[in-house]
């Protein structure tokens, strides 16, 4: 228990400093970021555990693991854990992703909307049909996150919701995000 315990507040730390040094970071590849931090947390871990004592002055004999090893262990494996969702929640899903993106896209354009050829622009490059806009905008469309009427596409409130949460983390991890 005391392993897992102590995971939660490294865990913590973690988030700490992921979103401190996302802040203060200039480029483009956040995942430097996070696999920068991961380490410290691991090493913050590992030194709480060596120093503190096995019930940390108030977990009940009961829920004392015998096993050291197996204690440090199983509080790594759960760090490493919570380390993956948050990269898959923040990183992938809301800082980088093509879905996140576009709904905060379409939230700054709420009024008018974009037309496929404004997404093609920001999203599509050079390509005649971009492979990401082929499959994500139909998944969109059904999953009611986006509308579309003519030639323009808008936000329904599902993706509202998402594009609210999207741009309101991008202005707080201060990423170049307008509006």
């Amino acid at each position: 228990m005391k392993g897992i315990l102590l995971s939660l507040i490294s865990f913590s730390f973690l988030c700490a400093a992921s979103f401190f040094s996302i802040r203060v970071y200039r480029g483009k590849k956040y995942f430097h970021i996070f696999l920068a931090v991961l380490p410290f947390a691991c090493l913050f871990y590992a030194l709480l555990f060596c120093f503190l004592p096995p019930n940390l002055y108030f977990l009940p004999r009961d829920l004392l693991e015998p096993s050291r090893l197996v204690d440090f262990g199983n509080g790594l494996l759960v760090l490493l854990l919570l380390f993956h969702i948050m990269w898959n929640a923040v990183y992938a899903m809301i800082l980088t992703g093509f879905s996140s993106e576009l709904t905060v896209r379409l939230f700054r354009h709420r009024k008018q909307g974009l037309s496929i050829e404004e997404l093609m622009k920001e999203f599509g490059g050079d390509q005649e049909i971009d492979n990401i806009l082929s499959w994500r905008f139909p998944n969109l469309l059904n999953g009611k996150y986006i509308s579309a009427e003519g030639n323009h596409f808008y936000l329904l409130p599902r993706g509202r919701c998402m594009a609210k949460i999207g741009f309101f983390l991008k202005k707080l991890f201060k990423m170049d995000v307008e509006g």
